[in-house]
């Protein structure tokens, strides 16, 4: 989980590689691994999406993953709990392996940080001229001042003069 979360450039992931650890943390652990299932499942998706790859599934491994930490967290139930636990940490050897499968797909995709960086420039780029309306010197425009006139606030275009606010 932390190699996927490496291959994974830092401004899509959601956690850092080092994060990964604090599942074996003992209760902790059974909340933090549900965490960081789906911030590996978005990483991987994102980075696919960013390098125009199509991976398998929507978000790599999320549904194999979830079901592991759900019964794993199963632990807990006296006496059948073991047994679903036994079921879940296959369920999770089954994940790694999806991931692990993935982040071979990533790193056998070549250098990039280059591609990932030319793409960023030219989306910032359209950005860019988007915002300036394609001018290096936009100005917004100005509100522009008008002076009331009395001629035209006191008449109606019909020739009928318009009654006097009694409030003024």
């Amino acid at each position: 989980m932390s190699r996927a979360l490496d291959q994974v450039s830092h401004d899509i992931r959601k956690m850092e590689p080092g994060a990964v650890w604090l599942c074996a943390i003992p209760v902790f652990g059974l909340v933090w691994q549900f965490l960081v299932t789906n911030a590996v499942a978005n990483g991987i998706a994102g980075e696919f999406a960013v390098r125009n790859m199509f991976p398998a599934e929507g978000k790599p491994g999320l549904t194999v993953g979830t079901t592991g930490c759900i019964l794993v967290c199963c632990c807990i139930i006296p006496y059948a709990g073991v047994g679903v636990a036994i079921i879940g940490l296959i369920f999770l050897v089954i994940h790694i392996s999806k991931i692990s499968e993935y982040n071979k797909a990533l790193a056998s995709s070549g250098r990039w940080e280059v591609r990932y960086h030319e793409r960023m420039a030219l989306l910032r780029q359209q950005q860019q001229n988007t915002w300036n309306g394609g001018q290096q010197n936009y100005q917004p425009p100005q509100p522009v001042q008008t002076q009331p006139n009395p001629q035209r606030d006191t008449h109606i275009p019909d020739g009928k003069v318009k009654p006097k606010n009694p409030f003024e």
